[in-house]
């Protein structure tokens, strides 16, 4: 996303539109791997999967955290019954 793009709510928007379509298509559930930096930044390289944050504040839940010693940032599985 742009710069100029951030901080405006549109991917708060993307995934509940998202999770609309999942429903209405009979969806059982919905998994995304977010990236989590903690307190510290997300490089914008890896930052395409999506914010844990934002998962969070859309009711998903970590379900399995990916071990990656070399990892800048900590991956993880989310998943929220649809």
């Amino acid at each position: 996303m742009s710069k100029t793009a951030r901080g405006q709510g549109l991917t708060s928007r993307l995934l509940d539109a998202a999770m609309d379509y999942a429903r209405a298509h009979g969806a059982p559930a919905l998994e995304a791997y977010p990236v989590d930096a903690g307190e510290g930044r997300v490089p914008a390289a890896v930052g395409y999967t999506g914010h844990l944050s934002t998962f969070r504040a859309a009711g998903f839940r970590v379900v399995h955290e990916i071990d990656s010693p070399q990892a800048t940032v900590r991956r993880v599985i989310v998943r929220r019954d649809a």
